[in-house]
């Protein structure tokens, strides 16, 4: 065939001239560019429907295991779920054959990519420039720092010009989209990108990433804005885009009265259902891990695979969900913290990240405004505190998700669930900068010292400097019951399955599952004083923990100090059918205690048919007064063993410390109840005591006061 410019001789198979360089006009290429191209929406489309429905599979497999592995313990329930399983996949193939897939349209239509540049940027840094003077681009720069990366790293930046978009009037592309590619390295620091522009007086513009997979763009934070020239800092690099609009048709967009940005997130559904109380990772408070987490699902999980709302999906997950009851939504305290982990918002060298546009707040403010009126999606938002030196005292992180006016609605780590939390941008005379905004670094430090004062707000955006797949990552450790083992002292547990007097021959299982099972003949292997009870021994391996114990959402007693063994041990009174208990795990720092683990366990409880005890000695006795009415200790307890030994064992409170004293004991038996003496013996003491009503309670008098211990059972 023939070029359509030129006239030369050309193969039907090429798209541009080898001779003009111009587009042949071959209709054999475009034809088999809309087969291509048909081709790679359809594959994206069967990706996403298969990620989709193998992540719903893994999800909903572990929740019903246990139930799973009752019902195919029946072979004829086997029989039967093979036949329809087998039915099921043809039904689905049938509709697969006979339904078009549906493909999403792209909001930009491209034209072929163009080099720009191409360079390796060593660990000491470079500066990347576009120097062309052809270019549309000219004038684009890149500031890599030392040390942003570790090793070597390659950059390719192509462009491609927007020849038309599918996201109305308020996105006016001023830049064509412009690729960068490094490997998807993300970068130790921020970098920044300064990119030409041209906007007239009364224009604000404000760079995009666009995502060809998502077919989605993001804000991208600033650090400064000109009618020549936009300056953007990331960690991470795609396609971006920089669109302008008017202030004042912006201002439209979000009148007080009529129209207002919603972009659909709500508290009390779409957030975290826990308190920002910190933990033992990160003890001045994960806020900012979980912004950045709830955003991430809200956008990847709910809206992009259609997955229930986040607010208490993983509440003691497995069990009955505790809407009140935070500390067993452990999953989601672990995840927040990770992620928090990986970002230091309280730090100065963040903050100078973030300190752009001079002071010119109403950047920040159109910077919000833009985004979410472009995106349709929240933004983070970070806020500071300062003293009156003008240093930083508390850093904190919400969300931006709605805009009416000149207020913006908040999503607060420190008040969850709450709607009607706003920061406003004051516009009096003069003024024109955000009002105070009153939380604090944590909800702890508001009960501790009051809210604060945060008086600089500042736009991050969504993913510019944090690694979205390391979210991703950790959210998969979530869904496997793993996140955050790696960097928490973790709960395990073992539970005793055969009493013996001599301690070293008892026979104790691990707790599997969170899971145990307790038949008829549990009693019939247990020491008189345990009858219908469960002993359950817990550790968290670590020296500074600290454990209390839970039924149900109700607490029960702690929290203690592990024995010198490195476990605490609870007797856990049992009733037929299920019965629920729950490990808190605390690492003490210091006063504060900050949250570790929480572990929920199911005993399924059949009591069998046991001879009734004997009056006995033997047995655990627990402190129930004394006379003068003070408490001074806790978990202070008396344990008589068959073997002639006895262990005594109690918590002071103020200072915090475990004291046990182990020793021997004899009684001599009187001719009634009340008149029976226990002698114990520890070193060279010996306290005595009086045993009363046949054995069910001790007395001890030191001086004038009169302690008495009860027998449990």
């Amino acid at each position: 065939m023939k070029c359509q410019h030129c006239q030369e001789e050309v193969s039907v198979l090429k798209k541009t001239c080898p001779k003009c360089g111009e587009e042949t006009g071959s209709k054999v290429v475009l034809y088999l560019e809309k087969i291509w191209n048909g081709t790679k929406k359809i594959a994206r489309f069967i990706k996403k429907v298969f990620l989709y429905l193998l992540d719903r599979a893994i999800f909903y497999a572990k929740k019903a295991w246990p139930h799973i592995k009752k019902f195919f313990s029946v072979r004829k329930n086997v029989y039967i779920t093979a036949g329809a399983l087998a039915g099921l996949v043809l039904i689905f193939v049938i509709l697969g054959l006979l339904r078009e897939p549906a493909v999403e349209s792209p909001i930009l239509n491209l034209a072929d990519p163009v080099s720009e540049l191409e360079q390796n940027v060593p660990f000491t840094g470079a500066v990347l420039s576009v120097d062309e003077l052809t270019s549309p681009i000219y004038g684009f720069e890149i500031v890599v720092p030392f040390g942003a990366y570790d090793e070597l790293t390659p950059f390719e930046i192509t462009t491609q010009t927007i020849e038309s978009h599918d996201l109305g009037d308020s996105f006016t592309p001023i830049t064509p989209l412009i690729n960068i590619d490094n490997g998807h390295t993300f970068s130790n620091e921020p970098l920044t990108l300064t990119i030409p522009v041209e906007i007239e007086e009364g224009e604000f513009a404000m760079g995009f990433y666009f995502d060809v997979e998502t077919n989605s763009l993001e804000g991208i934070p600033m650090k400064n804005l000109t009618s020549t020239e936009i300056t953007l800092f990331t960690n991470h690099f795609s396609s971006i885009v920089v669109s302008k609009i008017s202030i004042d048709e912006l201002l439209k967009l979000t009148n007080v009265t009529d129209q207002y940005v919603d972009t659909g997130f709500i508290p009390g559904v779409d957030d975290w259902q826990f308190t920002n109380y910190g933990s033992f990772l990160a003890q001045g408070g994960h806020c900012a891990g979980q912004v950045l987490t709830m955003s991430w699902y809200y956008h990847t999980q709910k809206i992009g695979e259609n997955e229930p709302a986040l607010y208490n999906l993983f509440d003691n997950v497995g069990f009955e969900a505790t809407e009140a009851f935070m500390e067993d939504d452990n999953l989601g305290y672990r995840f927040a913290s990770v992620i928090q982990n990986l970002l230091d918002f309280s730090s100065e060298d963040f903050y100078d990240y973030l300190s752009f546009a001079g002071d010119d707040k109403q950047l920040i403010y159109f910077a919000f405004s833009y985004a979410m009126v472009v995106t349709n999606k929240p933004q983070l938002m970070a806020i500071y505190s300062h003293n009156e030196l003008g240093d930083i005292v508390s850093g904190h992180a919400i969300m931006a998700y709605k805009m009416q006016g000149y207020d913006i609605y908040v999503a607060d780590p420190n008040y969850p669930g709450q709607t009607n939390r706003k920061v406003h941008f004051n516009t009096s005379p003069g003024v024109y900068e955000f009002d105070p905004y009153s939380s604090g670094a944590n909800a702890q430090a508001i009960i501790d010292d009051g809210a604060l004062l945060y008086d600089d707000i500042f736009y991050i955006g969504e993913s510019a400097l944090i690694d979205y797949e390391r979210i991703e990552e950790e959210y998969n450790k979530l869904l496997e019951g793993t996140i955050g083992d790696e960097y928490f002292p973790t709960l395990e547990a073992s539970f005793l399955t055969e009493y013996d007097q001599n301690v070293v021959d008892q026979v104790w299982m691990d707790v599997a599952g969170d899971e145990i099972t307790l038949g008829t003949t549990h009693n019939d292997v247990m020491a008189c004083y345990l009858q219908n009870k469960v002993v359950i021994a817990v550790t968290a391996n670590h020296l500074d923990a600290v454990y209390t114990l839970y039924q149900g959402d109700q607490y029960i007693e702690g929290p203690y100090y592990a024995a010198e063994d490195g476990y605490v041990y609870y007797e856990v009174e049992l009733i037929n059918g299920v019965n629920e208990i729950g490990v808190l795990a605390e690492i003490v720092v210091g006063a504060d205690r900050y949250y570790a683990d929480f572990m929920r366990m199911k005993i399924n409880y059949t009591a069998g048919v046991t001879t009734e005890c004997a009056a006995t000695i033997v047995g655990r006795y627990n402190f129930y007064s004394r006379s003068d009415n003070q408490n001074l200790v806790q978990n202070h307890y008396i344990l008589i063993r068959e073997d002639g030994t006895f262990t005594e064992s109690y918590t002071v409170n103020n200072p915090i410390y475990t004291n046990v004293i182990d020793g021997t004991w004899a009684i001599v038996p009187g001719q009634n109840a009340g008149e029976n003496i226990l002698y114990l013996t520890f070193g060279g003491t010996t306290d005595t005591y009086e045993v009363l009503e046949n054995y069910q309670w001790l007395r001890y008098t030191a001086g004038d006061i009169i302690f008495l211990f009860q027998k449990e059972g």
